[in-house]
């Protein structure tokens, strides 16, 4: 299976994907968003980082300004990390799977369409 294979084929906006991060994560948007080094809101966004690449068409400088004004360089480094952490850590990669399901869940109620249709939409493209 390619890289791309594993990636729905879809655009998730920006702020669908950062509620999703928080959700999964277990923060506020403001903690979410804050300049804080600490633990969790750095793993959610790189998570976010992650997904916004593959499902997004937004450049790092985009995802930067999205993030809270934040470097293009910062938002490469923490993705890099992210990417890292991914291969080496099956918690942290499922919480980015968690955090993709419910981007599009998200998506799916946003849009009126209700529950269950954005998880078909995962499972066809795994």
């Amino acid at each position: 299976m390619t890289e791309a294979q594993r990636w729905p084929q879809i655009f998730i906006p920006l702020a669908t994907v950062f509620d999703a991060c928080c959700e999964v994560f277990g923060l506020t948007r403001a903690e979410f968003m804050s300049w804080k080094h600490t633990r969790t809101p750095k793993l959610a966004r790189g998570a976010a980082v992650i997904i916004a690449r593959h499902c997004s068409p937004a450049s790092y400088p985009e995802i930067g300004r999205a993030l809270g004004d934040r470097e293009s360089a910062s938002i490469t480094n923490l993705e890099k990390r992210a990417i890292e952490r991914q291969r080496d850590d099956p918690r942290y990669a499922d919480a980015i799977q968690r955090s993709l399901t419910r981007a599009l869940e998200l998506m799916t109620e946003r849009a009126g369409k209700g529950p269950g249709v954005a998880k078909t939409k995962l499972r066809a493209v795994e």
